[in-house]
Order: structure tokens, then C-alpha cells, then sequence
């Protein structure tokens, strides 16, 4: 149940932002711009970056359409729960490479997972497997977004209780997140003391590379705090966490000043001391016409990079 909470909780149309900077960093100094400086405020050594694009939107239980079955007015919304368009903008290896993940409303059938490869200029469709991959070389698979993104059905679930822990579930940096410690990976931001459920995942494909997961929901927001990985071996191997921003708007009023929205994320590798760290910048939660939506998943908006 709590984990279907945290896929259906209030979400509005989903969120946007067109500024996504994803930086892999291991221990020393070097690899700096004025960019990442202003987000790193310790050390580390960066050794790679990207920038991308990204949009999800739901089509389907939408609260606030009750008088259109919950659904937006596209062709999918029968079939789909939602949808997520990511396009990379940098490096220029990259550029143009684009993503669009299908998930359905039926939670027994495989994600549909598209990408554009420019070089290849050609689409080419992920098999369900590769959400267990490491992601454009994070430490994050496809099922690690916001702690948790999988299908609920693909793992076993067991519940161990309440668990108190700091988190930052209501950014107070402006512009975007930012970081200090020895590798720049933690969050110089306003923890709070909060109480999570502890769910424990296992995986049921037997060649997952994670053993299982230990997973901290928000008792108030049904958002995922941290998450603990551990290996094959049942080895401690990835510390996840996320940021959230909480505008905390008038129930009445604007839907989208009402959502507990994505800032921030990091994905701490414990084995090789390596850490992915990625922020969000001007991160909305727009309320979305049919139109637009069919304009942004449209074949030729995926193919229209580089």
C-alpha cells in the first residue's frame, strides 16, 4: 500500500525543467566550471557532466479532471498512466539524444522505453531489463528516479516500521540545490527531522544487480526520502537521496502551487567512492493541454535534436 501511495500520491500534471546538470564525482579537486562551482560548494573531483531536458507528465488519475474520467484528452490516457520526455543538450557527444519512457495504467504490463540516438539517427526501444543498468553511467538505474520508479509488481515488499531521519523536504536554496562535504554530495540546504515508513524491495529478476532495498517513505508527503542498496552479496552499496521543494499553496487555489516537486537528487556509490549528483533548475509543475502533450511526444520532437 505505501508503495502505491508513493506512485499515485498528488502530483498534478507532473513537472518540468529544462535544466537538469548531472555531475559524476570522485575524491580530489579538478574538473570545475563557474557552473558547477556554484552548486559545489566542497570538493571533488568532477569527472564528467551532462545537461538535459526533462518533462513528465500523467495522463491518467488526474484529480483535477474529474469531469474528463481523471484523464487528459489524448489517445493514451486510456491505456497510459504517464509519460516522461528527456532530451540531453550537453556534452556535445550527446546532444540530441533523447528518451521517452511509457509506463500504462495496467501494472502487470512492461514499460515502453524509446531513445533517439543521433549518431545512429534512429529510434531504438530499451527491453525491460535495461531499467536495472546503470543510467548514461550514474549510480542510478532507470528504477532508482526519486528513490523509486519501478513497477511495484516486479518486487517483493516487506514492511519493518517507523524509522526518524533528517531530509530536506522543503528546499530553501532559490536558484537550485547545492552541495558541500569532501565530495560535494551533501546538502547544504534545511534538514528536517521526519518520520518515514521502512519498506524493504526485492527484486524478482533474478539478475538484478541488487539484492535489495531499503526504502524511506514520507509519512506526510509519500515521497522517498533515502534509500539504502545493497549488492549481490548483500553488501551495503549505494546511498540514495532526494530534495524536494514544498510551495505549500493554497488547497483552493492553484493546483501546481500544491506539489511536493522534484529539486534534487544524489546517488552516493559507497564500493567505488563515486557519486552522481544532479540538480533541477526553475522546476514547475505546469498544467498541460492536450495539445502540448501530443506536440511533445510526437515522433518528430523526439528525433528533432542534433
Amino acid at each position: 500500500m505505501i508503495a502505491w501511495n508513493n506512485i499515485y500520491r498528488w502530483q498534478h500534471m507532473g513537472y518540468r525543467t529544462m535544466d537538469v546538470r548531472m555531475a559524476y564525482v570522485t575524491p580530489g579537486m579538478g574538473g570545475r566550471t563557474k557552473e558547477l562551482d556554484a552548486a559545489l560548494l566542497g570538493n571533488g573531483h568532477v569527472e564528467r557532466t551532462l545537461v538535459t531536458q526533462y518533462h513528465r507528465v500523467y495522463l491518467s488519475h488526474v484529480a483535477t479532471l474529474e469531469h474528463q474520467n481523471y484523464e487528459l484528452d489524448v489517445r493514451d490516457a486510456k491505456s497510459m498512466h504517464f509519460k516522461d520526455w528527456m532530451q540531453f543538450t550537453e556534452p556535445f557527444d550527446m546532444r540530441g539524444m533523447a528518451f521517452v519512457f511509457e509506463r500504462f495504467r495496467d501494472p502487470r504490463a512492461l514499460d515502453q522505453v524509446n531513445s533517439y540516438l543521433p549518431t545512429e539517427r534512429r529510434i531504438r526501444r530499451l527491453s525491460a531489463k535495461e531499467r536495472a543498468d546503470a543510467f548514461v553511467g550514474s549510480e542510478m538505474t532507470l528504477d532508482d528516479f526519486e528513490g523509486f520508479s519501478g513497477r511495484v509488481l516486479d518486487y517483493e515488499w516487506k514492511y519493518l516500521g517507523l524509522k526518524h531521519l533528517m531530509h530536506v523536504p522543503d528546499s530553501k536554496q532559490t536558484s537550485h540545490a547545492k552541495y558541500f562535504g569532501p565530495m560535494s554530495d551533501i546538502p547544504f540546504d534545511h534538514w528536517q527531522a521526519r518520520e518515514f515508513y521502512v519498506i524493504e524491495s526485492r527484486p524478482l529478476y533474478e539478475e538484478h544487480p541488487y539484492s535489495r532495498k531499503l526504502m524511506f517513505y514520507d509519512r506526510q508527503t509519500s515521497t522517498i526520502g533515502m534509500v539504502l542498496i545493497f549488492d549481490r552479496e548483500d553488501r551495503l552499496l549505494k546511498v540514495l537521496y532526494t530534495i524536494y521543494d514544498y510551495p505549500q499553496g493554497d488547497p483552493s487555489g492553484e493546483p501546481s502551487e500544491t506539489v511536493a516537486l522534484w529539486r534534487a537528487s544524489v546517488g552516493v556509490n559507497l564500493q567505488t567512492n563515486r557519486s552522481s549528483v544532479n540538480w533541477g533548475s526553475d522546476v514547475t509543475s505546469p498544467t498541460m493541454k492536450a495539445s502540448k502533450v501530443r506536440r511533445l511526444f510526437s515522433v518528430s520532437n523526439l528525433t528533432g535534436g542534433r
